[in-house]
């Protein structure tokens, strides 16, 4: 959660300190900077939206997905971590009840007995009012349908192109590179998360 209120002459000077935290944690060209930085604004105020994409790193091990998607992360609203065992029934109750972005590492479900099922709450957590719909039982035993509301600004890194084309479509893809710049730290310390803050 945000750790208070900071006053910014302009939305320009918060892009900008946005920008060199990134730039600080994560390497990446200017343009594609650029979309981080507007990501991140976007995450603060997406209620606003009828629909947004999601921010998708895709590449083979080691070439920074997870760091990118945790420099990323560290500034958006409200940042729910979930790893690559994620269970559909997560996907759809964790936005529902708590908001904010969800981060969801290693999110390759297409060889899983759940990759179809996490593929439609994807498909349907892009935009307002597409709730996921579940039957739950009730006291007296009749079933009655409850609406989850998934929608909302989701990181999600893997290894290999979603075989859902409607997924794929919802997603700024983005492949990271292997580091050129010796400055930027391999380990997160604990200035990561003050800064962040």
């Amino acid at each position: 959660l945000p750790s208070g209120v900071a006053p910014y002459s302009s939305i320009d000077e918060l892009a900008q300190e946005i920008r060199e935290f990134i730039h600080r944690y994560f390497e990446c060209d200017e343009e594609f900077e650029s979309v981080l930085v507007a990501y991140v604004l976007l995450t603060w105020v997406y209620q606003r939206f009828q629909a947004i994409p999601y921010l998708r790193f895709l590449g083979l091990s080691g070439t920074g997905k997870t760091r990118a998607s945790e420099t990323i992360g560290a500034v958006c609203y409200r940042t729910i971590t979930l790893g690559g065992s994620l269970t559909s029934a997560a996907l759809f109750r964790v936005p529902d009840v708590i908001g904010g972005t969800m981060f969801i590492d290693e999110a390759d479900f297409d060889k899983s007995g759940i990759g179809s099922d996490i593929a439609k709450i994807l498909n349907d957590g892009y935009r307002r009012g597409l709730p996921v719909t579940r039957m739950h039982q009730g006291a007296d035993n009749s079933f009655v349908p409850k609406l989850y509301d998934v929608f909302c600004p989701k990181l999600l890194n893997g290894r290999s192109e979603y075989r859902d084309d409607a997924t794929e479509s919802r997603c700024l893809v983005h492949t990271p590179r292997p580091l050129t710049r010796s400055e930027i730290p391999l380990q997160l310390s604990d200035d990561f998360e003050e800064e962040a803050l």
